[in-house]
């Protein structure tokens, strides 16, 4: 390819409208009519300048089954200035053309598109030397007839049309249309086959994007449209979603107690360290509150149910006489090392003002209840 490469060069004296040093240009300025627009990595677009010179190569093979000579390789340069030191140019190089093949993907055997705008009047993001790493091309038109005869050197009037669109790894893409209307010298080579893509290089039944398909990696048969889509953070299926309906919801666990915070929730496939697949933790900066937890008498929420020391309370009753019971309706609840003076943890007091009236008194013969049980002098003989 490198020799291909340094023939073109040679070539440039080919410019629209007039003859070069190396063969026929075409006599009117259709020869001319390619155009090229770059596309800078943040979307904006950036066209060429017109056309000014262009070199076109053209080298034929005998295909089998071929009743002449058809376009084996090519090599094409297109200039926005006749100074050829200005380095403000397009390269498209193929190898390996044959009738059935339109199209041709960049980056694959034999197949090249380089820009260099680093003398073109571009803003200075979009200047620099670039190869094509995706992208490719497609003959919209190829036709060949001879005008005199078909041997060595013998002119072949060429129209050659196509589509272009590279895309270099830094994002920066060139699209364009070539165009080629000149006869050119029959130069013979030897048939190598096809090095073309059909528009489906990967063998799955689906275009790629740059030949007008839907494939969205044409370089992988396992993703296409309508492929199961698999939790793998690859579009498997060209719908424009990564994992869509294969994730999982996890939940940020930053105190790593096995419970994520409910307003932390994120989409995985697998679960990653520092996360979980539950939720419901109250305080995830501490590992001992959250679901799992027993609730403790600290008045602190610990199991993340929404109430503190549930459960684990103890109910108290004012001891306003000091016998050891309270009355039933003045109850309250408190933690087991929280009793304050003045209560009691026993209920059942009629007469929280009379120490010698509680469930613990001996009922005696004096017309009140001694025991609190709601009966006077229960079980005595009384005159």
């Amino acid at each position: 390819m490198q020799r291909f490469l340094h023939l073109t060069f040679l070539i440039l004296s080919a410019s629209c409208g007039g003859k070069s040093d190396t063969g026929s240009a075409p006599e009117t300025d259709d020869a001319c009519a390619s155009s090229f627009v770059l596309t800078q990595a943040d979307g904006t677009e950036v066209p060429f300048g017109d056309c000014q010179l262009h070199g076109a190569e053209i080298n034929f093979a005998m295909a089998p089954d071929a009743v002449m000579p058809q376009p084996h390789q090519l090599s094409f340069v297109f200039r926005t200035s006749t100074d050829t030191s200005v380095d403000c140019w397009v390269l498209w190089e193929l190898e390996g053309i044959c009738s059935e093949r339109e199209t041709h993907s960049f980056g694959a055997e034999g197949s090249t598109l380089t820009w260099n705008t680093t003398g073109c009047d571009m803003p200075d993001a979009a200047k620099g030397a670039f190869t094509a790493t995706d992208g490719g091309s497609v003959f919209t038109t190829r036709t060949v007839v001879p005008e005199d005869g078909l041997e060595e050197g013998d002119p072949m009037a060429v129209n050659v049309q196509a589509s272009v669109e590279g895309i270099d790894n830094s994002g920066i893409s060139v699209t364009g249309t070539v165009v080629i209307e000149q006869t050119l010298p029959l130069q013979m080579i030897p048939y190598g086959g096809c090095q073309g893509a059909n528009g489906d290089s990967d063998g799955d039944g689906f275009d790629g994007i740059e030949f007008g398909g839907d494939d969205c990696d044409d370089g992988d048969a396992q993703i296409h449209p309508g492929k199961e889509e698999t939790c793998d953070g690859i579009d498997n299926n060209c719908d424009g979603q990564i994992d869509e309906g294969t994730t999982r919801t996890f939940y940020t666990d930053a105190d790593g107690d096995g419970f994520g915070s409910p307003d932390l929730p994120f989409e995985a496939c697998e679960l990653p360290e520092g996360a979980s697949e539950f939720d419901g933790d109250c305080d995830d900066s501490d590992p001992n509150r959250n679901p799992d937890e027993a609730e403790v008498c600290d008045g602190i929420d610990n199991d993340c149910d929404e109430t503190a020391d549930d459960g684990v309370q103890i109910p108290i009753y004012p001891d306003d006489d000091d016998d050891g019971f309270g009355p039933d309706e003045e109850i309250e609840l408190v933690c087991p090392d929280d009793i304050p003076d003045g209560f009691t943890t026993e209920g059942g007091d009629c007469d929280d003002s009379a120490p010698n009236r509680n469930p613990d008194e001996t009922e005696v013969c004096d017309d009140i209840d001694n025991d609190c049980d709601d009966e006077i002098d229960e079980g005595l003989s009384c005159d």
